[in-house]
Formats: structure tokens, C-alpha cells, sequence
């Protein structure tokens, strides 16, 4: 959500060095291959001290340059610099001028889509690291060993399909409904703050 905020907010101004040093920047991140980054971070993080919040931070960094464009591409739209003179010259003040009119008007709906979908990304991704290495028995990369996942459930629940056929279909039922939860969640924020 920052990302983005800061994307449109950067389209809204005038700073030409600013927006060269943002785009050089977002076009290294875009550049690196994110599940390889991912993985590289989950192994340099030492075993005791294992969470989800060093990958989810750096899966949110790698797709911070598209969540700045899209935003870019709406501020632009709007007028960019001009639509904050237009209002800068009716009496706003900066602050209202590029907080409310800006972002919480004209930002809000791409800002919060991004946000909820690389959330659900990074359940997605917590559940396919965990999968993996649950699979494989071995030492998880996105929690200590005292916690669970959900890919425990899937795990178990794949167990119920041919050929293994362990009775264990509530629990697949139950991890695709954990999964639909976090889909339907994700499409009812996005579709409250929609522009009206």
C-alpha cells in the first residue's frame, strides 16, 4: 500500500530526478526472479527466528514497482501536477490536497487492490513453501518448528485422493475453504472500496 501511495503521489509532483531514481529502481526489483529472492531470504534467515514476515515484506518489496505504476497511471489520468495546482488554487491546503483528494478519492481503489493481492499472494506462497517442505520432511522456511500451516491440512487432505486413500477428505475441504476465505475476503475489500 505505501508503494503505491507513493507512486501516485510521485505522478502528482514535479520532481523529474526523483521519478528517474524511482524507475531505476523499480526496474532492478522487477528484474530479479522472485521466487529464487524468496528463497534466498527464507535461507538466510537464522532457524530459530523463522516467520512469514521477512518473506512477506520482501515479496511485497519485489512487487512494490507494479503496484507504483498502476497508481502512477491513475494519478496521471487524473491531471497529474495540474489537477493539484487546479485544487492548490481553490484554497486547499497540501496536506488535504494530497491525502484526501488524492489519495483517499482517486488512489483508494488501486492502492487497496494492490495491498489485498499481494496479501493473498503471500498466503498462497506460505502455503506452497510450507507444502514443499512439509512433503519433503523438511525444516519449514516460513515458521519455527513449534507452529503450524495451513499446508498441513492440505497435506493431510491430499492424502485422501488415489491412489494413498486415507480418509481425510474434511481436511481438503477444509484447506480449499481456508483458501476460498481468503480469495472471498480479498474480493469483498477490494469491491467496498471501488470508486463510486
Amino acid at each position: 500500500m505505501a508503494f503505491a501511495v507513493l507512486g501516485g503521489l510521485l505522478a502528482c509532483t514535479d520532481s523529474k530526478r526523483l521519478s528517474v531514481v524511482i524507475q531505476g529502481v523499480g526496474e532492478v526489483l522487477g528484474a530479479l526472479p522472485r521466487l529464487v529472492v524468496i528463497l534466498v531470504v527464507a535461507r538466510l534467515v537464522p532457524r530459530d527466528q523463522r516467520s512469514l514476515v521477512p518473506i512477506a515484506v520482501t515479496w511485497a518489496l519485489l512487487s512494490a514497482p507494479g503496484a507504483m505504476d498502476e497508481a502512477a497511471s491513475v494519478a496521471g489520468r487524473l491531471g497529474g501536477a495540474r489537477f493539484v495546482e487546479a485544487l492548490r488554487a481553490h484554497g486547499f491546503s497540501k496536506t488535504r490536497v494530497f491525502l484526501y483528494h488524492v489519495v483517499f478519492l482517486n488512489l483508494r481503489p488501486v492502492v487497496v487492490r494492490q495491498a489485498l493481492e499481494v496479501f493473498a499472494q503471500v498466503v498462497f506462497l506460505e502455503i506452497a513453501l510450507s507444502y514443499l517442505t512439509s512433503a519433503a520432511y523438511l525444516e519449514s522456511f516460513t515458521h519455527p518448528d513449534s507452529s503450524h500451516s495451513w499446508a498441513e491440512i492440505l497435506f493431510l487432505g491430499y492424502q485422501s485422493l488415489p491412489p494413498v486413500g486415507i480418509e481425510s477428505m474434511h481436511a481438503l475441504a477444509l484447506g480449499m475453504g481456508l483458501i476460498g476465505l481468503v480469495l472471498a475476503s480479498s474480493a469483498a475489500a477490494v469491491w467496498a472500496v471501488r470508486a463510486r
